[in-house]
């Protein structure tokens, strides 16, 4: 169902530093042609070619728009009147942004703000200049100049423009899924829109915070926006947003199931955006209509319905929408058993899923064939294969001297601690020395700090080196936390031949007995695919197992890890992994999928059987996360509870399309807003690749 908010009625607010006339009738068009036709070449010839071209770009006239601001461009230049060239050139501009010419838009905005004269005049031509780079999907360009506009309008206090450009700056960060500061853009436009009184713009606000709130699942404040949205605008004559919040509201109430509402506020919308000719609007009320009828199992209206959505999609090209379309008019024809149209339908569907898919895919594919030669490929492996076996075996000498050493200094923290203990003892009978003892104590902790965070350093070198990560899968992000010095999570890497291995692991407990238990862990992973030669991670997972059994749990001991191993093969391009107890996330196209995982750690469990391996084609733009439980099981918020591992799926998901490194700032800001002032009570450590 479709609860969007059409985003392309927004150049209304582009250029708002023109003149404004009240005669809009082709009557007047038509006098003013014949006005133009009779007059010299002097400065009233100018401004009547202005009042003309605002005329014709009321009605949309692009063509006529273009044609006479080339004669006003040319007159105005003769008489070196650069207030006018300048209109004249932003005028030419927002001819060709409307025609989807965008280099020449672009060029006549930069060549029309050389003749601009005062500050107000360059806020219009940055804020359209903006809307040019987002109408393209260039985003950071489309902030950058919005950011200029909103500038210049501080500076000379024009209410009316900063209400644009706050505006323009929450649709940035709406489209980059930035829910924070888009309501706080469309917040603050809507505050200068009040004060000038402009419904029109208060009425966009309006609509587009409800959409926001939609989109956070929280209806009712959704559908009191809408509301204001749709009474606004239509007190306004903005037809089109009106249509659009009354769209938003009807497919609240089709959620809700509130019929009779549904259908009133989506037949009215279906009535403005055919009445204005607004086909991407209409497209998505049908497919709402149709499903509500398909609802009420009136199945006629449903089918007349979402065939006219199809009209209407394979008009505006908007494939995403007309897959909907066949995929309700199959369920229709399914309902009322033409069981052979409806699987025609639905064949559609698909094959529009697929085209939707591929389309997705094409550029990655293309990038694939032109920069893998398997043959050079494999040659290159076997030359490095000699360098690489050297360089494994002195990090597995380097790793074996590095946990004997952090053995060692665990052994003389255990022996420090008793003699502090001691000697505290015996200080408290002797009233004498206690300055003496407490001395000694301080200089012992001071000690046992300074080891505890040699071992840091000693764990941080064995964890996987990010430039290391970074050389194999470059588009990724970690978030490392502890909660100690030192910490019982941990992630580790390698590489053999073809194969790189990424390691997200929890292991028992943390701190010092965690950081040693990490150690040891990683120790057995290198052992397993470093010595052994065991490549498929289940079977890693199985020999770490059998390691720590043999080793550490004679006695019945539960100590081990839960986490993932993951292997990418950088010759076909597969993923494969194991999984303890934690399972990947996959999100794509804008879905959270839970991979499968193997309920059993790594260690003595109630489970003994065999690791499972388990392997998915990746697709470009999927994002897979890795995550320890440590996020969902702090306790914060303004109740003191867990995050839990729903609410942290569905804040990935929220940012997912974020670039990763400020995904990684989202998570670290939030998890220390919801634990405020309560202790952290576990390690963290996620993991974040994007294919």
């Amino acid at each position: 169902m479709s609860n969007s908010v059409s985003k392309y009625f927004y150049f209304l607010m582009a250029v708002f530093f023109a003149f404004q006339l009240d005669c809009q009738t082709s009557k007047r068009i038509d006098s003013l042609k014949t006005c133009l036709a009779k007059k010299s070449a002097d400065s009233t010839k100018v401004r009547e070619f202005l009042y003309l071209i605002n005329e014709l770009t009321d009605i949309s006239e692009y063509d006529s728009v273009s044609k006479y601001s080339t004669f006003g461009l040319k007159l105005s230049l003769q008489l070196m009147d650069s207030f006018y060239t300048q209109k004249f050139y932003s005028r030419l501009g927002v001819c060709a942004w409307n025609l989807s010419n965008y280099s020449k838009a672009l060029d006549y905005y930069n060549k029309g703000i050389k003749f601009c004269r005062f500050d107000k005049e360059y806020g219009g031509y940055y804020n359209n200049m903006g809307l040019v780079y987002w109408d393209q999907g260039d985003l950071p360009k489309a902030l950058k100049f919005f950011l200029k506009s909103n500038d210049i309008d501080k500076k000379n206090g024009d209410i009316e423009g900063m209400a644009t450009s706050l505006l323009n700056i929450g649709l940035i960060y709406d489209d980059l899924k930035d829910v924070k500061n888009a309501l706080k853009y469309y917040y603050e436009s809507l505050q200068f829109a009040r004060q000038i009184n402009s419904q029109q713009t208060i009425g966009i606000c309006y609509n587009n915070i409800g959409k926001l709130y939609s989109d956070l699942k929280q209806e009712q404040k959704a559908l009191d926006f809408y509301s204001k949205a749709f009474q606004t605008s239509s007190k306004a004559g903005d037809k089109k947003n009106a249509a659009m919040a009354a769209n938003n509201i009807g497919a609240i109430f089709l959620d809700k199931r509130k019929m009779d509402s549904a259908m009133k506020y989506l037949n009215w919308a279906n009535e403005a955006f055919k009445k204005i000719g607004d086909v991407a609007g209409a497209s998505l009320v049908v497919n709402n209509l149709g499903h509500l009828y398909y609802t009420l199992k009136n199945y006629d209206l449903a089918t007349k319905m979402y065939k006219e959505a199809i009209k209407v999609n394979t008009m505006a090209n908007n494939l995403e929408e007309l897959s909907i379309s066949y995929r309700g008019l199959s369920l229709v024809l399914n309902a009322t058993g033409n069981y052979k149209e409806s699987y025609t339908n639905f064949m559609v569907y698909d094959q529009l899923k697929d085209t939707i898919v591929k389309n997705q895919n094409a550029l990655l594919l293309s990038d694939i064939r032109k920069e893998y030669d398997i043959k050079e490929k494999e040659k290159e492996i076997n030359l490095k294969r000699t360098a690489d076996k050297k360089l494994s075996d002195a990090e597995k000498k380097k790793q074996t001297y590095i946990i004997i050493s952090v053995i060692l200094i665990l052994g003389l923290v255990i022996v420090f601690s008793f003699f502090l203990y001691k000697r505290f003892k015996l200080s408290q009978k002797q009233n004498r020395i206690i300055q003496t003892q407490k001395h000694i104590v301080e200089e012992k902790q001071k000690e046992i700090l300074d080891s505890i965070h040699y071992a840091k350093r000693i764990q941080t070198t064995i964890i996987a080196n990010q430039n290391f990560i970074n050389e194999n899968i470059p588009n990724n992000f970690v978030y490392f936390n502890p909660k100690d010095i030192v910490s019982g999570d941990f992630y580790w890497a390698t590489k053999r031949d073809h194969l790189f291995y990424l390691a997200i692991c929890d292991s028992t407990g943390h701190g010092v007995p965690g950081a040693f238990m990490s150690l040891l862990n990683i120790g057995f992973l290198s052992e397993a695919i470093n010595e052994k030669d065991i490549t498929e991670p289940n079977l890693i997972f199985d020999y770490v197992r059998d390691r720590l059994v043999n080793s550490i749990s004679k006695e019945g001991q539960k100590d081990g890890f839960d986490g993932i191993l993951v292997c990418f093969n950088t010759q076909n391009n597969k993923i494969s992994y194991a999984a303890a107890n934690n399972e990947p996330i996959l999100i794509r196209n804008n879905d959270i999928i839970e991979l499968t995982k193997d309920k059993m750690p790594v260690g003595i469990g109630e489970r003994t059987e065999k690791f499972k391996l388990f392997s998915y084609d990746p697709q470009k733009g999927d994002v897979i996360y890795f995550y320890t439980d440590g996020y969902a099981d702090q306790f914060g918020g303004p109740k003191g509870k867990k995050f839990k591992y729903k609410q942290l799926n569905e804040l990935l998901k929220l940012i997912h399309l974020s670039p990763l490194e400020e995904q990684r700032n989202i998570l670290q800001n939030k998890f220390n807003e919801w634990r405020g002032d309560l202790e952290q009570v576990d390690d963290i450590c996620i993991i974040a690749v994007k294919i």
